[in-house]
């Protein structure tokens, strides 16, 4: 028997039985359905309470990294003229950082925020509405 034969016969044979898949998978729907009500597109993390010490964690994490920002490089007036308060929504020029692992290791509960050093405080910032939640000192020791 030649190749193309057997090949031939196998392939008519998987067509036949239908590619040994099971009978609920050869007519099951392409997509997939899911059930549950709608999802709300409005995130809001729970709100960040600090204590000084975990501050200064924070603090001492980020001091080496991230020079300050440079205000000549931002294009709008906007950000060279922004002072950051609790609250505020950082301007588009503005771009937080996330924290580093040394950070998260130790604070968990910061790993859907951000931070920005600016005028010498460190700004953290909500990732999910870029709102400043909380601002101390970035260079003095706040335990």
């Amino acid at each position: 028997m030649s190749s193309r034969f057997i090949f031939g016969i196998a392939l008519s044979a998987l067509l036949v039985t239908g590619g040994g898949l099971a009978e609920e998978d050869r007519h099951s729907a392409g997509a997939v359905e899911q059930s549950g009500g709608a999802v709300s597109q409005d995130v809001k993390l729970p709100v960040l309470n600090l204590s000084n010490a975990q501050r200064e964690q924070i603090r001492k994490g980020v001091l080496a990294r991230h020079s300050e920002i440079e205000f000549r490089l931002t294009s709008t007036k906007s950000a060279k003229d922004f002072e950051p308060k609790v609250g505020a929504t950082l301007p588009s020029g503005l771009v937080p950082e996330g924290f580093p692992d040394s950070v998260l290791q130790q604070l968990p509960q910061l790993r859907n925020f951000g931070y920005l050093k600016m005028k010498d405080r460190v700004l953290i910032i909500d990732a999910t509405n870029r709102k400043i939640v909380d601002m101390f000192s970035e260079t003095q020791p706040l335990t």
